[in-house]
């Protein structure tokens, strides 16, 4: 049975034959792009933050928007826009404003909350690797088993100090996505009182899409302390 840091290495190394959201790892989107963040990635973000207004919607990233308005604008985002390798960022980012620019229906901040989930959710190795998903996971599910209103309930600092360790593992690439996300995480979090999308909700969220295992046998058993690490990544980012 080939081990899971084994199959990472094979996505990473093998050559996709098409070049599409789904087909492409972090670090091939990386190397494809001559970037350290993926344009899908960054465009999302910053278009999300660059509107109070957005930022402020009710329910972003918990509601969805419509799926064929999704995928169309996927099609032009992938097809015709994440296919050409090695542009800079400021001409991926003109050509997906150029794209935006002519449906009405793709200028909405759903859309693109949307088009931001699905990438994380389809990428072929989580922002979290599976071969990590464990000993990411781990001392969340001691600290669970910790009987509540026991004394002896993990500090922040040990946690921090695990969660340190761990993402010392992450690849670069990785490593640099997480951080974008659980800042965005942090500053959509911001306008909770507009939005009603508080560090709980958002963690829920993003949680399936940052970390998940490898044949999904623990997608809802898990989910608790998924949710807890995102949440706890989040209220400490200054520290990671």
């Amino acid at each position: 049975e080939v081990s899971l840091e084994t199959l990472e290495r094979q996505i990473n190394s093998g050559t996709s034959t098409s070049i599409e959201d789904g087909d492409l790892s972090l670090i091939q989107r990386c190397e494809f792009e001559k970037s350290a963040v993926p344009a899908v990635l960054k465009y999302c973000i910053e278009y999300i933050e660059g509107d109070v207004e957005w930022l402020q919607t009710e329910g972003l990233y918990r509601k969805s928007a419509s799926k064929t308005v999704i995928e169309s604008f996927e099609k032009q985002l992938y097809h015709h826009i994440l296919n050409i390798p090695s542009l800079s960022y400021d001409q991926y980012k003109s050509k997906i404003d150029d794209v935006i620019s002519q449906r009405e229906d793709f200028q909405d901040c759903h859309v693109i909350a949307s088009v931001l989930k699905r990438y994380l959710r389809k990428l072929p190795i989580p922002v979290i690797p599976f071969s990590l998903y464990e000993q990411f996971l781990s001392v969340f599910k001691q600290s669970s088993n910790i009987l509540k209103g026991s004394s002896e309930k993990f500090s922040d600092t040990y946690l921090l100090t695990q969660v340190w360790k761990n993402l010392a593992l992450l690849p670069q690439e990785h490593f640099i996505a997480l951080k974008a996300i659980v800042h965005h995480i942090n500053i959509v979090s911001q306008y909770s009182n507009d939005n009603l999308m508080n560090l709980h909700n958002l963690s829920l969220v993003f949680a399936p899409g940052v970390i998940r295992d490898y044949d999904g046998s623990f997608e809802i058993s898990d989910i608790k302390e998924k949710n807890e690490l995102i949440e706890f990544m989040a209220l400490n980012e200054s520290k990671l």
